[in-house]
């Protein structure tokens, strides 16, 4: 391992330091940008437990609860605000670096340590990952990296306890989402890799024991919970059954499309970076260099792929799995290329020209996204990640909704939009908060149909909101389903419009509330907002 002189490791804190403020400076100034989706749904799932309904009660998910407990504290002590879910991110986009440094320190020294940390709070703020929003793959990274640093640590000193804690933090990995489940596996493997003959220090039985039994914990304590609350069969359904059915709807033609489009995205934020990681993995198996820190690397890069690719559908933040993988390799890149061009062209020290290349890099980075990091406003953020999404006019009618509405009174978006539900403070008149997802061809597809049109028609909510991606009104009388028949019968009579909100191309949105609300919208893109009549009948939904 290399040694640094004290100023050299001065510089090195000073230059962490700088990096973590950087990247809280530029999340700070996105605070308000609006939730996407699925930032949304973890959103409205924490109003829900903070209200103390249990998980999968009255919200179906296939997403395991261990973000939305993450959101809980924010969203309790900010409100329903982007800026909740946001301030989530700061520390956890925070933390996932010092993590990350200590990791690549404890690996490679404190000079390849600096060079990923600032390679991972670049690649992290990326545009093209979409590493702005508090997704899943941040928390399961927070944790999954929590673990490997305190393996490895435990590992060498053979502390029971360490390895405890190491299991504990790589089993909350997996609440986070099913997929933490490859790393903790992979620390599995490290222990044992040790009684197969795998570079690394072996483990003592207690040790790989207190491990697995600190990996086992947070998903066995989540499944009572789950089964003592009375909702294990939601739970199993949701979480794995459709999980899994869900995971087939994807060809291999599509998988390859959905990689394509995802990896262009995401290496064009810091595309030096991603060539330096390039360099990296070349390097070290041109070297063929079997050391400890080799084999955790090239295992953490696999599984970390593995982790992606899951459900082969590789959209853009799906690839935040590799992101801590690319950091370590662009450094390690960068001082093999320092390693050898001062030689070749008569330049000073390895290690300046290593970490001059590095800089340039990540120098052209964050040239490449400067509006973004330095200009774009909240809802100009939201439209160059997302185009035509209607994530900022959701907010809209979200607080719009909180005004109109009772405390009391349900909403039933009958679109892919929770984080209405979020922002308007209102509980869902149905469990079901993708309307996408119920009209998937699925096997079961059509008992979920059913019980959505079954729950709207049995006590039909004060207020609808519809939205053009599913647009009720479009097609021919022989291809309405059930749901849309439901729709049309009740905005025909029982409802009346209260509200639209009309999404234009690279202009600001236009809201007409009100009696100005009338009339076809203008734009083919909208969110259209009913209200029921006080004495109106409740449109019937035809069995299926």
């Amino acid at each position: 391992m290399i040694r640094y002189a004290p100023t050299t490791l001065t510089a090195i804190w000073l230059t962490l330091l700088l990096v973590v403020l950087t990247t809280l400076a530029i999340r700070v100034r996105l605070l308000d940008v609006p939730l996407e989706r699925d930032e949304g749904e973890y959103a409205y799932v924490a109003q829900l437990l903070l209200d103390g309904v249990p998980p999968y009660q009255q919200a179906y998910t296939m997403k395991l609860p261990g973000v939305a407990l993450a959101y809980a504290p924010f969203v309790s002590a900010i409100g329903a605000e982007p800026a909740a879910v946001r301030s989530a991110m700061l520390g956890v986009s925070t933390l996932s670096i010092l993590l990350l440094f200590l990791l690549a320190r404890q690996l490679f020294g404190p000079g390849i340590g600096i060079g990923a940390a600032a390679s991972f709070g670049l690649l992290n703020l990326g545009m093209g990952p979409q590493a702005l929003y508090a997704n899943t793959e941040h928390f399961v990274l927070l944790f999954a990296l929590a673990g490997f640093v305190s393996l490895l640590r435990a590992r060498e000193q053979q502390s029971p306890m360490g390895l405890f804690a190491s299991g504990l933090m790589l089993g909350t990995a997996i609440l986070m989402k099913q997929h933490g489940a490859v790393f903790a596996a992979f620390g599995g493997l490290l222990l044992l890799g040790g009684r197969a003959g795998i570079p690394g220090t072996r483990v003592r039985g207690e040790g790989i024991a207190g491990f697995a039994l600190g990996a086992a914990l947070p998903l066995g304590l989540l499944c009572g919970w789950i089964a003592w609350v009375g909702q294990w069969q939601n739970f199993w359904f949701w979480s794995f059954r459709y999980a899994r059915e869900y995971l087939g709807f994807v060809t291999p033609a599509e998988a390859l499309d959905f990689a394509s489009y995802g990896f262009t995205q995401v290496a064009g934020s810091a595309p030096m970076l991603w060539v330096l990681s390039a360099v990296g993995i070349a390097d070290a198996l041109l070297r063929r260099e079997r050391t400890p820190s080799r084999v955790f690397l090239y295992g953490f890069t696999l599984v970390s792929v593995l982790a992606l690719s899951l459900g082969l559908r590789f959209r853009p933040h799906y690839f935040l799995f590799v992101l801590p993988g690319v950091a370590i390799w662009a450094a390690l890149g960068a001082r093999a290329l320092g390693a050898r061009l001062p030689s070749l062209l008569s330049l000073p020290q390895t290690s300046v020209v290593g970490g001059g290349i590095l800089g340039i890099a990540l120098l052209w980075g964050v040239h490449a996204e400067r509006a973004y990091f330095f200009e774009m406003g909240p809802e100009e953020v939201s439209v160059a990640n997302f185009g035509r999404n209607p994530f900022p006019e959701a907010l809209a009618v979200g607080r719009k909704l909180r005004e109109l509405s009772d405390p009391g009174d349900r909403i039933a978006v009958l679109a892919s939009e929770p984080e209405i539900y979020f922002y308007a403070e209102r509980k869902s008149a149905t469990p079901f908060l993708y309307t996408t997802e119920v009209l998937r061809r699925s096997s079961t597809s059509q008992a979920l149909h059913h019980d959505l049109v079954a729950s709207l028609s049995k006590d039909p909510p004060p207020f609808l909101v519809l939205s053009s991606r599913f647009n009720p009104f479009k097609g021919a009388d022989r291809n309405v389903t059930p749901l849309t028949r439901w729709i049309r019968n009740a905005t025909a009579s029982g409802y009346r419009r209260i509200g639209v909100v009309e999404i234009r191309r690279g202009e600001t949105s236009r809201q007409r509330w009100g009696a100005a609300a009338a009339g076809r919208p203008s734009s083919k893109a909208w969110l259209m907002v009913y209200q029921r009549s006080a004495k109106a009948s409740s449109p019937s939904g035809p069995s299926l």
